[in-house]
């Protein structure tokens, strides 16, 4: 696999800025673009290849946190849950709004502004909607680097095995599938 050109030329801290004031990855590869202009490597430089950057950093992440002994999916899991409900609460409380803003305008007929007071809650809605599949969305990215980080672990104890098998004798190595499945 090719280095990511922001670690080639050094520009992980710059990225990850960037990332943290809220620039798209078209955004953060235009404006690395843009603020080093003699790098010749970055003149075809795209938001895909900083998307790239971006998991393989949180896939790194990951793998620290494990090797620490901390464990990353019951961290995620507390976030993921906290973020859902914020917008569950979010979203109910719009509800509520807008059952208000109904009956008061059954009651008092101003119906005019409180139809314009409920498409402007709707919109909201309509935000809490989008946030909950850009949470489902994360959710998925994340738990595909805890697959990798396990996947990675998997197969370096298959390679330790097998290195190790080639150093016994035929007999003892036909035992290992056996004291395995113990």
């Amino acid at each position: 696999m090719a280095i990511s050109k922001i670690i080639k030329y050094n520009l992980q801290d710059e990225a990850k800025q960037l990332k943290e004031m809220g620039y798209t990855n078209e955004e953060i590869a235009r404006k690395l673009r843009e603020n080093h202009p003699k790098i010749k490597g970055l003149s075809n430089f795209a938001g895909m290849s900083v998307g790239r950057f971006f998991e393989s950093d949180e896939q790194k992440q990951i793998e620290e946190k494990v090797e620490n002994g901390e464990d990353p999916v019951t961290d995620f899991i507390k976030e993921y849950r906290d973020k859902l409900d914020t917008i569950e609460q979010r979203t109910s409380d719009l509800y509520e709004d807008c059952k208000t803003i109904l009956n008061e305008a059954k009651q008092d007929g101003t119906t005019l502004e409180k139809l314009k007071a409920v498409d402007i809650t709707l919109k909201s809605l309509e935000q809490s909607r989008k946030n909950m599949v850009s949470l489902v969305q994360y959710g998925e990215r994340q738990t595909n680097n805890f697959y990798n980080v396990n996947l990675k672990k998997e197969y370096h104890i298959k390679n330790l095995l097998l290195n190790f098998s080639e150093k016994l004798c035929p007999k003892c190595r036909s035992k290992i599938p056996e004291l395995l499945g113990k």
